[in-house]
C-alpha cells in the first residue's frame, strides 16, 4: 500500500467502507517470507501495513513487529483491517460529538480546547 501512488486502489481512505477496507488490505502486496519485520527497503510489503497499525493502534513498529514474529502474512492484514476500522470509527465518533456540541455552546467550548 502507499500513498504515492495514483491507484486508489493502493490506499486505504478514512471514509471507506468496512468491505472496502478488508479488500485493499487483503489485495495488498506481501512478500512469501514467513512472519513480520519492520524493514522499509528489504520488506515494504511487511512494513507499511506495521505502519498502518502503528498509526492506528500508538504501539512501536518495532513492538508490532516482534509481536507478530511468526505470524503469516494474512494474520498481520487482518489486524491491519480490524485496526483502521476501529480508527475509522473514532474519528467518525469524534466528528459527530464535535458537531452535536454546536448545538450546547458550552460543550462546544470546552470540546475545541
Amino acid at each position: 500500500m502507499s500513498n504515492s501512488s495514483i491507484d486508489p486502489n493502493s490506499r486505504v481512505s478514512l471514509t471507506d467502507s468496512y468491505e472496502t477496507i478488508a479488500e485493499l488490505v487483503r489485495s495488498a502486496v506481501t512478500d512469501s517470507i514467513s512472519g513480520s519485520t519492520f524493514d522499509p527497503a528489504e520488506r515494504p510489503g511487511t512494513s507499511n501495513p506495521l505502519k498502518i497499525l502503528s498509526a492506528c493502534t500508538g504501539e512501536a513498529t518495532a513492538v508490532l513487529a516482534e509481536r507478530d514474529a511468526e505470524s503469516k502474512p494474512s494474520a498481520l492484514k487482518k489486524d491491519v483491517v480490524e485496526a483502521v476500522e476501529r480508527c475509522a470509527n473514532l474519528e467518525q465518533s469524534s466528528h459527530a460529538f464535535v458537531r452535536k456540541s454546536r448545538s450546547f455552546p458550552r460543550l462546544h467550548e470546552r470540546v475545541q480546547k
